[in-house]
């Protein structure tokens, strides 16, 4: 009689994920000597139809990231202005030009729009109106965007500045090995943010007080 032989298969676990109404399908683990006919088929993808409900036109390219609050969204442009519009028309409800390219993108935060300008300050507007309510010059092109907590807004350019949040008056700044174009992160008393030195690094808001260079050379 003719001996069953088994030759050795690697397992090969395959992971096949549809990006179609949210299904896994996983396959794998199979050896000769299970049935092979057996198959698992996806189902046909399922066509969501996307509709464009409205566009803006700027008078320059927009690097700046929007944001979106319940009923305005707020962006830069490279034209040097700043725009709130309506976020279910798109309608322009207030312009308010600053002295540069806008790349930075705006921050909201108790109804103050916070946001940088190549023209070398960072400017806060009111969410509703688009008054100004504060400017403060860096002195240094601020491509930065803003992070807004405990009554500070921190952000990057040829160094990392606090600012007070209702005044725009200077907390406290300091410098890293280099330019600052990556956007602060704020956790509790904990401000993370990186340079283009390669490094990584962790000050408290409250002070000046450097927490350690997380990653770098």
């Amino acid at each position: 009689p003719r001996r069953r032989g088994r030759t050795a298969v690697a397992a090969v676990s395959v992971l096949l994920v549809a990006a179609t109404i949210g299904l896994i399908w996983v396959l794998g683990n199979r050896s000769d000597d299970e049935d092979a006919a057996s198959t698992t088929t996806a189902p046909a993808p399922t066509e969501l139809p996307v509709e464009q409900v409205w566009a803006a036109a700027t008078g320059g390219d927009v690097f700046s990231s929007p944001a979106v609050t319940t009923d305005l969204v707020v962006t830069g442009s490279d034209d040097g202005a700043v725009r709130g519009l309506d976020r279910a028309t798109g309608q322009e409800r207030w312009n308010t030009a600053t002295g540069g390219p806008v790349k930075s993108s705006p921050t909201v935060a108790d109804g103050v729009a916070y946001v940088g300008s190549n023209d070398g300050s960072v400017h806060a507007f009111d969410a509703a109106t688009g008054a100004k309510r504060w400017e403060t010059p860096i002195g240094y092109e601020v491509v930065s965007s803003p992070a807004a907590a405990g009554g500070s807004v921190v952000i990057g350019s040829d160094k990392l500045y606090s600012l007070d949040q209702a005044t725009g008056t200077q907390r406290w700044a300091t410098a890293t090995d280099a330019e600052i174009v990556s956007s602060p992160a704020v956790d509790g008393d904990t401000v993370v943010v990186g340079s283009n030195a390669g490094s990584l690094y962790g000050f408290a808001l409250a002070a000046l007080k450097p927490l350690a260079d997380q990653y770098g050379p």
